[in-house]
């Protein structure tokens, strides 16, 4: 009798079959059964708005990191403020150990306040173009509690008025970038992942 091969070779004889789900099997492999194709899903690409937002929030980080440079630098200009406060008030003068407290209080906030700032520009950008919709409401909600500290500022006497200045650019970067955050083609590119990560 002659030999007979079954189809697939000699070197299939041996090969236990694959399943679907099993280590090794291949959905895309000839004879692979229907059903196995991959089910990736792409990440749609950032539009012009939201990359324009984004690197609005990047220069807000800067301005934010510039700010706390000067506040680095101010603590002498903390103590004459303090001071000043000290003397124009009704009230009992301030002694030295209570100006000093004041004033390390003051600079301490002030540096601590910077360095969150400066983070929560960068954090707002890199979620916001990873296309996070509950970044969006973040940037709003601190972008109108920049413009009402803002408006604090503008009313108070103690500022100087390059720290005026800066507090208003800030506002200003925010609000445009918050802006074009609401842009139709942003607000489609939000929706897009959100489908994308929460598939029905």
């Amino acid at each position: 009798m002659s030999d007979f091969t079954p189809p697939g070779g000699e070197g299939d004889r041996d090969q236990p079959p694959r399943y679907p789900g099993a280590p090794g099997y291949d959905a895309s492999a000839p004879g692979a059964m229907p059903g196995g194709e991959s089910a990736m899903v792409t990440k749609p690409p950032v539009p012009k708005s939201l990359a324009m937002a984004v690197n609005f929030m990047y220069a807000g980080a800067v301005v934010s990191l510039i700010s706390l440079i000067i506040t680095l630098f101010s603590r002498g200009a903390i103590h004459d403020a303090v001071v000043k406060a000290s003397n124009q008030s009704g009230a009992k003068h301030l002694t030295a150990t209570e100006i000093s407290t004041a004033v390390n209080v003051s600079f301490g906030i002030g540096i601590v306040l910077g360095i969150i700032g400066v983070g929560l520009w960068v954090l707002m950008a890199r979620k916001n173009q990873d296309g996070r919709w509950w970044a969006r409401v973040v940037a709003t909600v601190l972008t109108v509690l920049a413009v009402l500290s803002t408006l604090s500022t503008l009313t108070r006497s103690g500022s100087t008025a390059f720290t005026t200045i800066l507090s208003i650019v800030t506002v200003i970067i925010a609000i445009i970038a918050t802006v074009l955050l609401y842009r139709p083609d942003s607000g489609e590119f939000f929706a897009q992942c959100k489908a994308m990560r929460n598939p029905r």
